[in-house]
């Protein structure tokens, strides 16, 4: 019950309030409730009513009763507050190891045999997250299933929370139905979570509040303490149509509407500035929704946020089918018309003579027959060509008519333009632009910009009486098309050629460490697969250094370059090149450490029936074979506490295995029908966020 006076919650039965030390009136029976929070305002499941308490007598010993008891409920409360607010006091919490079934979620901080598992819920839904001080979980339960297969299958669950290895702390419900975990927050000190198209909130009083409807969150960032959200409809022709965004301030709940209609949008990593084209225009929104107009025109087409620049194209010209044939006669068809044989007949009155006949000594007419069979014979011949021409122009109406009908194609070209705080035009005739990254797969400040070799409308035109379909235009220009490449940095564009020996070539990213471009030449004869070259800042394409023929993929780890060669298509398999030397038949994943000091974790030997592997480690040119007949992937290999995870005896059915840990001192089965662990120290190879 609550006091009457300064309304704190205390026991049942108490005299005094333990609070401000008024005296309490003893209430009136009601409904008691359940203790489960339920936020979205649901009927609470209710029991007989309890009978009236009879009343106690003023006592010391009352008070301290009540006294007692209301500590007790601060102490609870305080549990369960303790879990938003969440200071950051213990710091040093080690990270607990997290692993889990079909249904069931353990954590544990010690991996010794046979030491029992925190267990975290027996009805695991598949989604988690800690809190930033490791004490607690957030966890999704009672996974339920809607729709079905012809309509769409979708899926909501029931979200908790517990304290990690405190069996006395009753999990805790903070919502049902919810489709997602969004994040946990110690700054705000709420839970955030998606449920029937709207994003919630759960603060430190366990009240719960809907933050926008219709929406999904996009990012989160718990420092500024922003979330941007969007919402994107679909038309049913599986075309989305503009998206909304709207940027929350998490600590006051405020929505700030950012655009209605916008496709193309980015930001920065604090959530201070959005980026969004919206009705042509390229705007620039604070954390407040205030816009700022970049874009000197309305036609931007794409744009890239590249750390402190903007680059972005404006549309200059799209081309009809018409504009790419050679069509010189348009203007006289417009003026021709079908011929008449008539028009061009001779008369026969035209070659009548008159001459005297010597008998009857008169004059008499006769008709030149040879004469007018000779002009009947011109006469067909003109009509014939006149003919000719009128069908010869009707094609070509007609070939208009269906180029028309065709309307534009997809050959535009656009002008390249940056922004850092001014707007500066960088060149004209782009087909396309691309972000550069780092070596950390970042944006590195550079932009790729493609620019035709030579302009759309200069390059040789179909005739149009050439044309059986559209599509004949399309590839007669495309097979003339080439490219030109340049490097943006800021307001610098560094133009280098193209090397002839490559059918395509793409700059992928920028080594900051040794300062040079990676680029790929791809051929066709490698389905896929690429040449990889190296260039210095300055420098052509055809003065790139080609590295490997044949690469299959290339990544980073302790700042230097690996890639993948010669795919084995039997064993599945590559080769593996990094600092200076090769590893044969590495089966295509490769997990790195977190500390990414230059070791790395790879398997071979993989087996097709049974997805297992033989997993290796490598360091300072050194390999150390750590397990066969391992489960090779992000979720079910990891280190923790200088020990090896791994899931061994898989069952592909049902996506199961027995949990292994290993260490220098043996290694012993921790447990079985494992599906996959988590926060285990390792990492995609390229993964750097």
């Amino acid at each position: 019950m609550n006091c009457n006076k300064c309304g704190s919650n205390i026991p049942d039965g108490a005299q005094f309030c333990a609070f401000c030390g008024a005296s309490v009136e003893t209430p009136a029976p009601e409904v008691e409730k359940t203790a489960v929070y339920e936020p979205l305002k649901e009927e609470a499941v209710q029991t007989d009513p309890s009978p009236a308490p009879k009343k106690a007598k003023k006592s010391k010993k009352g008070l301290i009763i009540g006294i007692i008891a209301a500590v007790l409920v601060l102490i609870a409360a305080g549990a369960a507050l303790f879990f938003f607010a969440f200071k950051d006091n213990n710091k040093d919490t080690k990270v607990p190891l997290i692993y889990y079934t079909e249904n069931e979620l353990y954590a544990t901080k010690k991996l010794k045999e046979n030491a029992k598992p925190f267990e975290i819920c027996t009805d695991y839904a598949g989604n988690y997250m800690l809190t930033s001080d490791n004490k607690y979980v957030v966890y999704t339960q009672n996974l339920q299933e809607h729709g079905n297969e012809e309509e769409g299958l979708y899926y909501t669950s029931d979200l908790y929370y517990t304290e990690l290895f405190n069996k006395k702390f009753e999990p805790v419900l903070l919502a049902k139905g919810i489709s997602d975990i969004r994040a946990v927050t110690g700054v705000t000190g709420a839970v955030y979570y998606e449920k029937d198209d709207a994003v919630y909130r759960t603060d430190a009083q366990l009240n719960t509040d809907k933050l926008i409807d219709n929406a999904y969150v996009v990012e989160i960032n718990e420092k500024s303490g922003r979330m941007l959200t969007a919402t994107t409809a679909s038309e049913g022709n599986d075309e989305l149509s503009d998206t909304e965004l709207n940027l929350i301030d998490l600590n006051s709940n405020k929505v700030y509407p950012i655009t209605s209609k916008t496709l193309n949008y980015n930001w920065n990593s604090d959530l201070s500035n959005i980026y969004f084209v919206e009705n042509g225009t390229l705007y620039c929104a604070d954390a407040m929704g205030n816009r700022e107009k970049i874009s000197e025109k309305d036609n931007v087409n794409e744009f890239y946020y590249c750390e402190d620049c903007i680059y972005y194209t404006t549309l200059d010209k799209t081309f009809s089918y018409l504009d790419l044939v050679n069509d010189p006669e348009k203007k006289a068809d417009e003026k021709i018309t079908e011929p008449k044989f008539e028009d061009y007949a001779p008369k026969q009155k035209d070659f009548v003579k008159k001459e005297i006949d010597d008998v009857q000594n008169k004059e008499v007419s006769f008709v030149d027959f040879e004469a007018y069979e000779k002009a009947q014979e011109e006469a067909i011949k003109k009509y014939d060509e006149a003919y000719t021409k009128y069908l010869a122009a009707q094609n070509r109406i007609n070939t208009r008519e269906m180029l028309e009908n065709e309307g534009n194609t997809s050959l535009q070209t656009y002008s390249l333009y940056v922004y850092n705080g001014s707007v500066k035009k960088l060149c004209s005739d782009v087909s396309s632009i691309a972000p550069i990254t780092n070596t950390k797969n970042k944006g590195c400040g550079k932009a790729l910009i493609y620019t035709y070799h030579t302009a759309v409308n200069k390059l040789n035109k179909l005739d149009i009486l050439d044309v059986a379909k559209a599509e004949d235009v399309i590839e007669y220009i495309e097979n003339q098309l080439s490219y030109d490449q340049s490097v943006a940095s800021g307001e610098m564009l560094s133009y280098f050629n193209t090397n002839s020996s490559s059918y395509y070539t793409y700059v992928m990213a920028y080594d900051e460490n040794s300062q040079v471009y990676l680029a790929s030449g791809s051929k066709e004869k490698y389905e896929g697969a690429f040449d990889l070259y190296t260039f210095k800042e300055g420098q052509s394409f055809k003065q790139a250094e080609i590295i490997a023929n044949n690469c299959s993929n290339y990544f980073y780890i302790g700042g230097k370059l690996a890639f993948f060669t010669d795919f084995n298509e039997k064993s599945a398999s590559y080769t593996m090149h990094y600092n200076g030397g090769k590893i044969n038949d590495v089966s295509g994943q490769v997990l790195i450490p977190e500390s990414d000091d230059g070791s790395f974790y790879y398997a071979t030997d993989f087996n097709e029936k049974t997805n297992l592997s033989t997993v290796y480690k490598y360091k300072d040119k050194q390999v150390q074979k750590i397990a066969d007949d391992v489960m090779f992937t992000y979720s079910t290999f990891g280190v923790y506490d200088g020990k090896y995870l791994y899931l061994t005896d898989y069952d592909t059915n049902g996506f199961c295995g027995t949990l292994i840990c290993q260490s220098e001192e043996g290694k012993f089965e921790v447990a079985k029908r494992i599906r996959g662990i988590d926060n285990v120290g390792v990492q995609f190879t390229g993964d750097y966020d």
